[in-house]
């Protein structure tokens, strides 16, 4: 098995050109290559950080905490077709989003943002220290 350091230094020596221009520490690659489907998410990185995610303000290490864990490409995809529409009008900020998103339960935490935030009177940094705890339906019952 590859240690992380191992994977660090092939990916950047593979794709210099392209790690020259997207600004993701080797901290945060680590992160992006953690765990299952590394290869896909290094993939996804390289072909759309700058052209979805890089315009919309999110840094290496957002994406980082994005493709934590399952269901990073569903996540990554509902932030490209969301975030101006839904979370940024709110005032959700990037790092607001990628925390809250990288757990289980990403979907609901959304849709629950979507319908009931207005009506919390939560700031959005108030909705997240919330949203990122197990316990957080409970919470805001």
């Amino acid at each position: 098995m590859q240690t992380p350091e191992i994977r660090i230094r092939q990916a950047k020596e593979a794709h210099s050109e392209v790690f020259q221009h997207l600004n993701i520490s080797d901290s945060d690659l680590a992160g992006i290559l953690h765990g299952k489907n590394h290869e896909q998410k290094l993939e996804w990185v390289i072909s759309h950080f700058r052209s979805i995610l890089q315009p919309l303000g999110f840094t290496g290490s957002h994406v980082s905490q994005i493709v934590t864990g399952a269901d990073w490409d569903k996540k990554l995809a509902w932030i490209e077709q969301n975030f101006t529409g839904i979370l940024q009008p709110l005032g959700f900020s990037q790092s607001h989003t990628s925390q809250i998103i990288k757990g289980k339960g990403w979907k609901e935490k959304m849709e629950w943002i979507e319908v009931m935030f207005q009506r919390s009177g939560l700031t959005p940094k108030e909705a997240q220290k919330i949203l990122i705890k197990k316990n957080w339906k409970v919470v805001l019952d």
